[in-house]
């Protein structure tokens, strides 16, 4: 398993800028590099979180029900997951007791077309909620976690590219030989390689029949 955490991280973005500097401590190291990196990761890790739907980061539960009809256009509204840092989906056809049953692991056999409609908001009071019309709803998401160590060395590697993009005008001089512009073009490539390996380590269900062969 990696090792991966803050602090290497911003060390491996450092090294793609042709930087030599070690950050010892990303929470308490004061030079400029450490200030550079501590500025732009908890964001840097939310973005590419948020960019794609990655299986590994992906958490499946059944949601609890805040209220009924809040509005003229839902049924339900339910509370907004504590760590839910992207909200993917409803899921449809699903039994909510069997996710209660089985736990908040990732159910594998649910079909990725399957999705009901759904809308965000917040209650009067502040509350967060996810509205739909879906009774005993069950919804995916993906998880809000700085935790590093559990991602793939691909995904890793493309954070590690998207920060060294943000700290580049600061680490840089002012970046004048465009080196943010290169780790950026290293970011877009990466991405679209570790989001391609996290949609072979899954088996999609079928996709819905049309409703020209349903009636057949």
């Amino acid at each position: 398993m990696s090792s991966m955490n803050k602090t290497t991280m911003s060390n491996l973005a450092l090294r793609h800028l042709g930087n030599s500097i070690a950050i010892a401590n990303i929470d308490s190291d004061l030079t400029k590099e450490a200030n550079a990196c501590r500025a732009f990761i908890d964001q840097t890790i939310e973005a590419v979180l948020r960019s794609k739907r990655w299986p590994f980061a992906s958490k499946t539960i059944a949601l609890n029900l805040l209220e009924e009809n809040p509005t003229e256009e839902w049924r339900y509204a339910y509370i907004y997951p504590a760590d839910c840092l992207d909200f993917k989906r409803i899921v449809a056809n699903f039994n909510a007791n069997l996710v209660r049953t089985l736990g908040s692991e990732f159910i594998a056999d649910i079909s990725l077309q399957q999705r009901e409609p759904y809308s965000l908001g917040q209650t009067a009071a502040g509350i967060q909620v996810i509205m739909t019309n879906k009774v005993d709803a069950v919804g995916e998401y993906t998880v809000k976690s700085q935790n590093l160590t559990y991602y793939p060395a691909d995904f890793q590697l493309t954070l590690s590219f998207l920060l060294a993009f943000y700290i580049a005008p600061s680490v840089a001089g002012g970046d004048p030989f465009k080196l943010g512009d290169r780790a950026l073009g290293a970011y877009e490539r990466h991405l679209a390689m570790a989001s391609q390996n996290n949609m072979n380590e899954e088996q999609p269900g079928p996709l819905p029949e049309s409703e020209f062969i349903s009636i057949r």
